[in-house]
C-alpha cells in the first residue's frame, strides 16, 4: 500500500532537556491515528536515535520517521547508535548519499603530510643503508630529519583535530 501525504502527519516535540542535550520525539499520525514514533536526542546540532516504535511493522511507517528526520537537519548524518535486528534492517534498507563532511580537506591533507613523511622516511632508509656516509649524505639527512620533524608534529595535530571525525556523511535521500 502506497501511502499518500495527505493521510499522514507528523509532530515533533521536545519531552525534556539537560546537559545542552535535546530530548525529541517525532511522532507520525496516518488517517488522524498515531502509528509510530522516533524518539531521539539533539546535541551539538546532531541527531541520534535512541528508539523507533511502530504500531506496524511493513507499513513503512519507520522508513517516513526516519526520512522526516533526515529532512528536518539536512546537513548532518543521523547517528543510529546500538539497533535492534529490525532498526538494522531498516537502516539497511535506506538508501544514502555520501557527502563530505567538515572535516573532508583536513583529511586530504592529513594523508598528503603521511605521504610526504613515508617519501622522506624512504630517502633517509636509504642513506643509512649505505656502507659509509659522506659529509653530504649526512647533511641530507639533518635536513630530512628536520623535515620529518615538522611533518610528523603536523600529522599529530591531523590525528587530534580527526580522532572520531569522518571525512562522509552519509545522508538519508
Amino acid at each position: 500500500m502506497k501511502i499518500s501525504e495527505t493521510q499522514y502527519k507528523f509532530n515533533d516535540e521536545m519531552i525534556g532537556a539537560h546537559s545542552g542535550q535535546l530530548d525529541m520525539r517525532l511522532s507520525l499520525k496516518f488517517n488522524g491515528e498515531e502509528v509510530g514514533y522516533i524518539d531521539y536526542v539533539v546535541f551539538e546540532g546532531v541527531p541520534s536515535i535512541s528508539m523507533i516504535e511502530v504500531t506496524e511493522k511493513g507499513k513503512s511507517y519507520g522508513t517516513l520517521l526516519v526520512k522526516k528526520l533526515q529532512t528536518m537537519y539536512p546537513d548532518e548524518e543521523i547517528e543510529w547508535g546500538y539497533t535492534t535486528p529490525e532498526g538494522e534492517a531498516l537502516r539497511n534498507s535506506l538508501r544514502y548519499k555520501r557527502v563530505p563532511s567538515e572535516h573532508y580537506e583536513d583529511f586530504k591533507l592529513f594523508h598528503k603530510y603521511k605521504g610526504k613523511r613515508e617519501y622522506y622516511q624512504d630517502k633517509a632508509d636509504s642513506l643509512w643503508n649505505k656502507e659509509s656516509l659522506t659529509d653530504e649524505d649526512k647533511k641530507t639527512l639533518r635536513r630530512i630529519g628536520s623535515a620529518l620533524n615538522v611533518i610528523n608534529d603536523k600529522i599529530s595535530d591531523y590525528e587530534d583535530l580527526l580522532y572520531n571525525e569522518k571525512p562522509y556523511k552519509n545522508i538519508i535521500v
